[in-house]
């Protein structure tokens, strides 16, 4: 979807800076700075805070966010609904591959998926979102986690298989689909609120000042098995999608996916204890605190820092604390490793 020059940008409350030791291979500096949040004055039009297009109603704009852990492998290809979401994350899972955290609140899509089931880092994205969260199980410590319905609006298909349906024409464990206007019913049936305030990013129709040249294309290599490409479509003012060199396609609509920015945070990573059933360890992905970020918009890229806490998604800055702006419409996170190259021409 794309704004016209209707839309208000929507500017966040930012925590304060603080100046942290980088880990192992991060050279940035991190910068000290804080910023006054504003708001649309009355009778301003109401946009989503995570897309920064025109909403319906300010009342449409708290509707909880819901957020579905979807399937990257060969054979989860290709994937229904992720077209539709307004945030992706994508993050290493194990043995090689990605899977994605595909939140929704201006659109909710009665068939999302495979799904599949949670990992660690979920754990900072639903708290962070205040999302009502479908998935299909995890590891034991996290499922526990994800239990307490004080800090979690959790829809597992393992206990609330209501919204989730199965795919005669896929194959277990890929088959398992979800509807998201039901997961957020579940969720509400299970004790949470249908609203839920959430921070989104700073958006802005114009380039930020110090924007380079380098963000026609972005290549990132999680490994053999998961290379992806960002590629600038002028003509569509949009990334295009592409997945091990072929263009990634959505299942329901036919269509190449593509969004309006694609922002790479770097992150720390280490092994967790817990391995697969293929003898592949999991991974923790620290996304609280700070880090590395590009953002890339228009053809060009801004680098810069992330923060988030744990109860507030990343937010972006450059490294004399100026806001980083997106431009109105989707976003897709990239999490990479603190040690991962990422190819800009």
């Amino acid at each position: 979807m794309r704004g016209g020059s209707a839309v208000l940008a929507l500017l966040f409350l930012p925590l304060a800076m603080c100046a942290c030791q980088p880990a192992q291979g991060v050279v940035s500096q991190w910068p000290s700075a804080t910023s006054e949040r504003t708001v649309p004055g009355p009778g301003g039009p109401a946009v989503w805070p995570l897309t920064g297009l025109p909403a319906p109603s300010a009342r449409a704009t708290r509707q909880r966010v819901v957020a579905v852990k979807v399937d990257n492998s060969a054979q989860g290809r290709p994937q229904s609904g992720l077209g539709q979401a307004d945030v992706v994350y994508e993050t290493m899972a194990e043995g090689g591959v990605t899977r994605y955290t595909a939140l929704y609140q201006s659109n909710v899509p009665a068939s999302v998926g495979p799904v599949r089931s949670a990992r660690a880092v979920d754990l900072f994205l639903v708290a962070q979102y205040r999302a009502a969260f479908a998935h299909v199980g995890a590891e034991s410590k996290i499922v526990r986690e994800l239990s307490d319905r004080k800090r979690f609006a959790d829809v597992d298909e393992n206990s609330v298989p209501g919204p989730f349906r199965r795919a005669k024409a896929r194959s277990a464990p890929y088959d398992v689909y979800v509807d998201a206007a039901a997961v957020r019913a579940s969720a509400v049936k299970r004790g949470a609120t249908a609203t839920a305030t959430v921070e989104g990013p700073s958006f802005a129709l114009q380039k930020p000042p110090g924007a380079t040249s380098a963000g026609i294309q972005v290549d990132i290599t999680y490994s053999s098995a998961a290379k992806v490409e960002w590629r600038w479509d002028a003509a569509v003012d949009a990334y295009d999608r592409y997945i091990d060199g072929h263009p990634d396609i959505d299942a329901e609509s036919g269509h190449q996916l593509r969004t309006q920015n694609v922002v790479v945070l770097w992150t720390r990573q280490s092994p967790r204890p817990h391995r697969d059933a293929a003898g592949q360890r999991a991974l923790d992905i620290l996304l609280s605190g700070s880090g590395r970020a590009s953002a890339f918009r228009q053809g060009s890229h801004t680098d810069g820092v992330w923060q988030a806490g744990p109860a507030s998604p990343p937010q972006l800055t450059t490294s004399d604390g100026r806001l980083i702006r997106f431009e109105p419409g989707t976003t897709w996170y990239e999490v990479v490793a603190n040690d991962q190259d990422v190819i800009m021409r």
